[in-house]
């Protein structure tokens, strides 16, 4: 190819928050908020969900939304280009 692994991993990455609008990522990161930062302190089931809805991304959001791109990344980085391919249909 053209590009190395690294940098065309790193162009997949963003194709694909931009094919589904970052959905999913927003999700894990207000999942992530409001299982874990809601567990900080015994906090109400309603509290955790009022987190969840909550626009604004916490600190547990923001560590669960970098790690899932880096692994997302060091995966698509080692995979050859039909591996590549087969693996981003089947992730979205």
């Amino acid at each position: 190819g053209i590009l190395p692994p690294g940098p065309v991993a790193a162009l997949l990455l963003v194709l694909g928050a931009v094919v589904t609008g970052g959905l999913h990522l927003d999700g894990l990161m207000d999942s992530a908020d409001g299982v874990l930062g809601g567990a900080v302190g015994g906090r109400s089931r309603e509290r955790r969900l009022e987190i969840m809805r909550d626009s604004r991304v916490g600190a547990f959001g923001v560590l669960a939304g970098a790690l899932a791109l880096l692994l997302q990344f060091a995966c698509l980085s080692e995979l050859d280009g039909g591996e590549r391919l087969v693996a981003l249909v089947a992730a979205l």
